[in-house]
């Protein structure tokens, strides 16, 4: 009776803990946005802060040591995103990285959790659809295959491209993460710090001029696509989630909502915006009388840009180029220049390049460390300069052609069956949903995947392991949704 009076006093605190934590990051990020210290330093307390965030939860019991290595992955890409995955250590002189220390430390964790990989297979055999287990095990035992035939063939550079087999073991993380209610309602919380700190973060690279600092070089290193990305699923869980709050609530959902769709425009991510605009059809689709909320924040976002454009309040001035200079550059034909046409044009000419070296190898590929020295505009884009970050190796910028010209139409086929299958399995039980929360989770999940998606026709989304592992993710949440909610 004591033992138990005691933990309650103690969760009691847990909200205060949370508390102090925000206040740490806030008086750390404005801190260090005026003083110089070691970028090492920065990223020490950063992560100390996130794996206090997260171990939090696991004291209240709503998660398991398991699950902490995951949520820590999930909290540091969003926050930090390519410089968090960036960081890691050397192997033989080889890089490995966070992801890939996360993803192992994961998997040992819940065999051991387990003690069988047979009671672990059966776990995340449940969730999953007649025919999914068999399409996910043949795509990665073909990337399995690529993996090490790439390796004998082409030495270490074939590691690069694990993210097209090994982060589908994401997946499955997910479904462990989320297999049971209490798990799926605490994940929004969970996140909670990161967006809080990546929208805060937004706010300073957009508005504000930095004096040299460990926080300027810190926000240096988060890449637009990165942004756009986060941004765009905090957009599509906003507009999923604001009608299911009470008032107070609610308006911190439309105040996040709101910046988060004012960042997508204001990063020039043209991919986030062709991403934007698909899954919020879906989502107008799905959300019939709760999209009048999206047109709300959409006339804000609207009136915000044009008052940024026309009081010259944005830093990123660049990025509000009219769109009456974008759409007339596309009808003049020039060689490089920084307007979007170029983009589009370079876009193209890789996309054509890639398509006929695929046309030799059409049904199984290349395969993994292989690469094309594109060539636009009589000069070379891409050749390998190093082994980990920084190869000097320019992907296709379209997913579907990247693991076709890596894997051939075979591995194109297993992909696209397993993100459709998913996707109409999730899409079909939408109106089945016992619960009223988890309807709403598998509604954003289904359209942050299509925003993922989107995106990633457009840029190098899946080589790019902080923004590859959310495709995997979203999957996870998808079938791990379902499958409670059917279990209820």
């Amino acid at each position: 009776m004591v033992e138990n009076i005691e933990k309650k006093q103690f969760k009691l605190k847990i909200p205060v803990i949370r508390g102090i934590l925000l206040g740490l990051l806030a008086g750390v990020v404005l801190a260090f946005s005026f003083v110089t210290i070691s970028k090492v330093g920065f990223a020490v307390i950063l992560i100390m802060l996130l794996l206090l965030w997260t171990v939090t939860f696991y004291i209240e019991g709503d998660y398991q040591a398991a699950d902490i290595p995951v949520l820590f992955l999930i909290l540091g890409t969003f926050t930090w995103g390519k410089a968090f995955s960036l960081l890691g250590i050397d192997v033989a002189n080889l890089p490995l990285y966070v992801t890939e220390i996360v993803l192992a430390v994961s998997l040992g964790l819940l065999f051991l959790g387990r003690k069988s990989l047979k009671k672990l297979w059966d776990e995340w055999r449940l969730p999953l659809p007649k025919g999914l287990a068999a399409a996910l095990a043949a795509y990665f035992l073909l990337g399995c295959l690529y993996l090490i035939l790439g390796v004998m063939g082409n030495g270490a550079m074939a590691l690069r491209d694990i993210v097209f087999c090994l982060y589908l073991l994401f997946l499955f993380i997910t479904l462990s993460l989320l297999r049971n209610p209490a798990r799926i309602k605490k994940l929004m919380p969970v996140m909670m710090l990161a967006v809080i700190f990546l929208l805060f973060t937004s706010l300073l690279i957009f508005f504000t001029y930095l004096p040299d600092s460990s926080f300027r070089d810190f926000i240096r290193e988060i890449k637009m696509t990165n942004l756009g990305l986060y941004c765009g699923l905090i957009v599509m869980f906003g507009l999923s989630f604001y009608t299911f709050f009470k008032k107070k609530v609610k308006l911190l959902v439309g105040i996040f909502t709101y910046l988060g769709f004012l960042f997508v425009v204001m990063a020039e991510v043209r991919a986030a915006w062709a991403g934007m605009l698909v899954s919020l059809i879906l989502l107008g689709i799905l959300l019939k009388k709760e999209f009048k909320i999206f047109i709300l924040i959409f006339l804000l976002v609207v009136v915000s840009i044009f008052i940024i454009d026309y009081f010259d309040l944005g830093v990123q001035k660049d990025k509000l180029a009219s769109l009456k200079e974008q759409l007339d550059s596309l009808t003049h034909r020039i060689v490089p220049t920084p307007m979007p046409s170029a983009n589009i044009r370079w876009r193209l000419g890789i996309w054509r390049q890639t398509i006929e070296e695929i046309k030799e190898y059409p049904i199984f590929g290349w395969g993994y460390g292989t690469q094309i020295d594109y060539e636009i505009w009589t000069k070379r884009l891409s050749w390998l300069k190093a082994i980990g970050a920084n190869t000097g190796i320019l992907p296709p910028h379209n997913h579907l052609i990247a693991i076709t010209y890596k894997m051939g139409l075979v591995g194109l086929a297993l992909f696209l069956f397993i993100n459709i299958m998913v996707f109409f399995h999730g899409l079909g039980y939408i109106k089945k949903c016992k619960s009223r929360f988890n309807q709403r989770f598998l509604i954003a999940s289904l359209a942050g995947l299509v925003y993922w998606h989107g995106m990633a026709l457009f840029f190098d989304v899946l080589e790019s392991p902080p923004t590859g592992i959310f495709l995997w993710i979203l999957l996870g949440c998808i079938l791990g949704v379902v499958h409670v909610d059917r279990r209820a």
